[in-house]
């Protein structure tokens, strides 16, 4: 008998009668070769989760179809028949109806235009007398023309040269020395005459070159006929005059060439003959005119 045999005798021994009758009791021998074999256990009832490898090729499966059934439905698209587009016809409008038998005629007036006032034939007969006296070459005709305090004002670009009756004279014998000629095209404003002179003097001759038209001069008359404003307005810009450009010049350079000594004789820049050398202007324009074999005199 082991010691575990005995144990379990004396367990007996000290309560022969238990409450509980066990039977068929296993004896130590068995019950540890129970614990050493343990029953096995059995498998779960719930369904045993896949491989990762077969969720993956279903996938792909599934995915591949998928692919397969898009492209299958873009090449028959591409492949079928393009539909006909029918265009709407175009609208015909038809014209309104005409009536022959109506009376009534509708007629587009013309567009108006103001006209500039006529000169009348008392103004168009002091202009006259202006040009032809400016024309005949006398300064003292010609100043009695004027206001005795006339100032003639010349704006050339914003600088505002203001004439004296003195300086008007001056510049004046110097267009009388070059027997220079005037034609006034003149327009009639509310109180007053846009003029634009066309001009030829002997520089022209010389040249053999047309009338060179200048600025417009504003000449307004009092009520006994004389001038009172004598305004005229220059742009501040070589050559853009052709008396300036294309008579002034050419004399210019001659005399630069030939005539170093006598130095300039017109600024040539919007501005006039520098009236205090008359007599070298006179000479200077004798002498070119013979280098060219023009007689002037004729």
């Amino acid at each position: 008998m082991t010691d575990i045999d005995r144990t379990f005798e004396r367990l007996r021994a000290a309560n022969p009668a238990p409450l509980t009758a066990v039977e068929d009791r296993l004896d130590a021998a068995a019950f540890l070769t129970t614990l050493e074999d343990p029953p096995p256990v059995e498998a779960p009832t719930h369904l045993a989760r896949p491989p990762r490898i077969r969720i993956l090729a279903v996938a792909t499966a599934a995915f591949a179809l998928t692919l397969l059934i898009g492209i299958g439905l873009w090449m028959a698209t591409l492949l079928s028949p393009e539909s006909d587009v029918v265009e709407p016809p175009p609208t015909t409008v038809a014209p309104p109806p005409t009536n022959t038998s109506s009376s009534t005629t509708t007629t587009t007036a013309a567009p108006t235009t103001t006209a500039a006032p006529a000169i009348d034939p008392a103004s168009r007969a002091l202009l006259d007398r202006f040009e032809a006296t400016y024309n005949a070459g006398d300064p003292d005709a010609f100043l009695a023309l004027l206001q005795p305090d006339l100032e003639r004002e010349v704006v050339v670009d914003r600088d505002r040269r203001v004439y004296s009756l003195e300086t008007v004279r001056e510049i004046f014998e110097i267009d009388a020395a070059l027997h220079t000629e005037i034609a006034l095209d003149c327009t009639a404003n509310t109180d007053s005459f846009s003029c634009v002179p066309a001009r030829f003097d002997d520089l022209h001759r010389i040249l053999d070159h047309p009338p060179t038209v200048g600025w417009t001069w504003i000449i307004q008359f009092d009520e006994e006929g004389l001038v009172q404003v004598w305004l005229e307005g220059r742009p501040n810009v070589f050559c853009e005059d052709d008396y300036e450009c294309e008579v002034v010049r050419p004399f210019m350079q001659w005399v630069r060439a030939n005539h170093p000594e006598v130095g300039e004789l017109n600024p040539a820049t919007a501005g006039e003959w520098i009236y205090d050398r008359l007599d070298d202007i006179a000479a200077m324009v004798d002498a070119f005119a013979l280098s060219r074999g023009v007689d002037l005199e004729e």
